[in-house]
């Protein structure tokens, strides 16, 4: 078992550092292989691939890892890096997107200094990303201040072009406050869900992390699942999103 972690939080940086470790156990003791990123890929949204099935990757057998990451904490573009699977292990094997040679083909650097933003929006932090085997798109969610709330883009291939942003969740629009979520008092008494002593503290959504093994659907539509936090009270909430494609 492989487990990206993030770490080094300090004062004044929320997460400064992601790390690959491994464990041989059944996750009671991991291993550190290496620290991964301190700059683009801090948090990170790993995918298992069939190569073959993705024209453009390094790779063309076998099986690789697309990682989707984030930099600077909630301010970050997202960026995409690859791997061979049965490489995971060796740092230098991970290739960088670095965006389209003039022939439309992908282009993979060496060098994490040079992925470049899939899209820009400087408020990524938390992120995951899934293939939906119904929309036949690829899915990325995240939690955003503008648009605020979690957010979604799809995209047909793994570095885009990604769609614009569409709100996903919305707090107040979707019956998150005064329910599970925890609107401050200061601003009106509408629940006591907060934790104790939080009562002036919001709550807040973020850390949309997808459970692609439940997705339903067809061609047209699909029901996801994602656990989502709520800051206050600070829990995971287990959540569900139809989506829908328009002709």
């Amino acid at each position: 078992m492989y487990v990206f972690f993030t770490t080094d939080h300090t004062s004044f940086k929320t997460m400064g550092r992601s790390l690959l470790a491994q464990s041989t156990d059944h996750a009671r003791n991991f291993t550190h292989l290496y620290d991964f990123s301190r700059d683009k890929f801090i948090n990170v949204a790993p995918v298992v691939v069939e190569n073959g099935a993705i024209p453009g990757l390094p790779e063309s057998s076998g099986k690789g890892v697309l990682l989707w990451g984030s930099g600077v904490y909630r301010l970050s573009d997202p960026y995409l890096a690859y791997v061979p699977l049965n490489r995971v292990e060796d740092q230098n094997s991970f290739r960088y997107y670095a965006g389209l040679n003039e022939n439309g083909t992908t282009r993979w650097s060496t060098m994490e200094a040079e992925a470049i933003p899939l899209f820009n929006q400087g408020c990524l932090g938390e992120l995951s990303v899934a293939w939906n085997p119904y929309l036949h798109k690829w899915l990325m969610l995240y939690n955003c201040r503008s648009p605020r709330g979690i957010n979604f883009r799809v995209a047909d291939s793994p570095w885009g072009p990604w769609s614009a942003p569409q709100v996903l969740f919305n707090g107040w629009r979707d019956e998150g406050y005064c329910h599970f979520m925890h609107a401050s008092w200061l601003s009106r008494w509408c629940d006591t869900v907060n934790d104790f002593g939080r009562g002036f503290t919001w709550g807040g959504a973020y850390g949309p992390y997808m459970l692609p093994a439940f997705f339903t659907g067809d061609e047209n539509t699909s029901t996801i699942y994602y656990v989502m936090s709520t800051w206050n009270p600070y829990q995971v909430v287990l959540m569900k999103s139809t989506l829908i494609i328009e002709d």
